[in-house]
């Protein structure tokens, strides 16, 4: 593992612990547009098997199936169970399957004090 930092970072003779972690550091902060936020098409289908109530590994499978030639449409079971545990999402399905609201986790004192 330590191997390929080094030669990641410039080999044994260059090799700069700072530079590593200021590279680390910005590619950190590049965000990845994900695939559902960026297609609406796509996003929509998702919605819509979720709607069904399919699993997200039926939706990946029926988008696969309905869109063989179209690898727009193409999205892993990881990325719809993105969408469904996404908050800025959280009312809609809050409306579709009737879920209450998320509640904030109780501080470990908020435990305590109920223990």
């Amino acid at each position: 593992m330590i191997s390929r930092e080094v030669a990641r970072n410039g080999g044994r003779g260059a090799y700069s612990a700072q530079a590593a972690q200021d590279r680390a550091n910005a590619a950190r902060r590049r965000v990845r547009a994900r695939k559902l936020e960026v297609d609406r098409r796509l996003h929509d289908a998702v919605a819509e098997g979720l709607v069904q109530e399919w699993s997200p590994q039926q939706i990946a499978g029926r988008l696969a199936e309905e869109h063989p030639d179209d690898e727009a449409m193409r999205v892993s079971h990881e990325e719809s169970e993105g969408l469904v545990v996404d908050d800025r999402l959280q009312g809609l399905f809050s409306v579709i399957f009737g879920l209450p609201p998320r509640r904030p986790r109780a501080s470990p004192k908020a435990a305590e004090v109920i223990s």
